[in-house]
C-alpha cells in the first residue's frame, strides 16, 4: 500500500494514527469536517466532508489501497451520563458507506478501531465496563460499535476489528499484548499511541484478517 484513507483523523486516536502513518511513509487521504484542525504536511491530502455522506467518502477514497476507520460516537464529555452528540448509527452508517465505496473501487482491506466489550468480547470485559454499557450513555456508543460489527462481518472485505481496552494518553513505552475471546485475560488500559501503531501495522501487513484481536499493554 502506498496511499490510505483515514476516517476520524482529527480525533484523539485518529491524530496519532495519521502521524504514525505519515512517519511510516504512507501518503494519506483524510476526510474531516474541519480541515483547519489538522496541520498540513507532506504526503497528506485533506478532504472536507463528513463520513455521514457516502459521496464524501467515495471522493476521499480516490487513489487509495486501504482504509483505516478511527471514528467514535461521541458525547459532550467522557462523563458516562453525558449527552450523546453523534447520531445513533453514526459509525455504522459510515462503515456501510465506506464498504460501498470500497466495492465500487475494488478495495478490500479495512481496519476499524473498536473496543473491548463489543460483540462476543462483552463477556471478557470488566464488570464495571459491562455495567456502564447497560446503565449509562456509554451504552449508546457501544450500540453503535455493535452495529459496526454486524455491518462489516457481512461484507466481502478483508476486515479487522481492533478491540482496544481502556484508552490512555500516556507516552510511556509499554509492551503491546494481543489476546482474543477465550484467551489470556487482558489488562485494563492501553495507550492511544500503541493502538495507532497496531492499527497501521495491521493494515500494512495484512494481519488478523476476519478477526477481532483484543489489544492491551503489559
Amino acid at each position: 500500500m502506498k496511499k490510505i484513507l483515514i476516517l476520524g483523523a482529527s480525533g484523539r486516536t485518529g491524530r496519532l494514527i495519521l502521524d504514525y502513518a505519515l512517519r511510516k511513509g504512507y501518503k494519506v487521504n483524510a476526510l474531516v469536517r474541519n480541515p483547519d484542525k489538522i496541520q498540513p504536511r507532506e504526503g497528506l491530502t485533506l478532504f472536507k466532508g463528513t463520513p455521514e455522506n457516502p459521496e464524501d467518502i467515495d471522493h476521499a477514497m480516490e487513489g487509495t489501497q486501504g482504509v483505516l476507520v478511527a471514528l467514535n460516537n461521541v458525547r459532550t464529555s467522557d462523563f458516562p451520563w453525558a449527552k450523546q452528540v453523534s447520531p445513533p448509527r453514526f459509525m455504522a452508517n459510515a462503515v456501510k458507506g465506506t464498504v460501498i465505496a470500497m466495492e465500487k473501487r475494488g478495495l478490500r482491506r479495512i481496519v476499524i478501531i473498536s473496543a473491548l466489550g463489543v460483540g462476543d468480547s462483552f463477556s471478557t470485559a470488566p464488570i464495571l465496563l459491562r455495567w456502564l454499557e447497560k446503565y449509562t450513555n456509554v451504552g449508546k456508543t457501544y450500540d453503535d460499535h455493535n452495529w459496526v460489527d454486524q455491518e462489516i462481518r457481512d461484507t466481502d472485505t478483508d476486515w479487522t476489528l481492533v478491540r482496544a481496552v481502556g484508552l490512555s494518553n500516556s507516552d510511556k513505552s509499554k509492551t503491546l499484548q494481543v489476546t482474543e475471546v477465550g484467551g489470556p485475560k487482558p489488562a485494563l488500559m492501553i495507550s492511544r499511541m500503541n493502538v495507532a501503531k497496531f492499527a497501521v501495522d495491521a493494515l500494512e501487513n495484512g494481519a488478523y484478517i476476519h478477526k477481532a484481536p483484543i489489544i492491551y499493554e503489559k
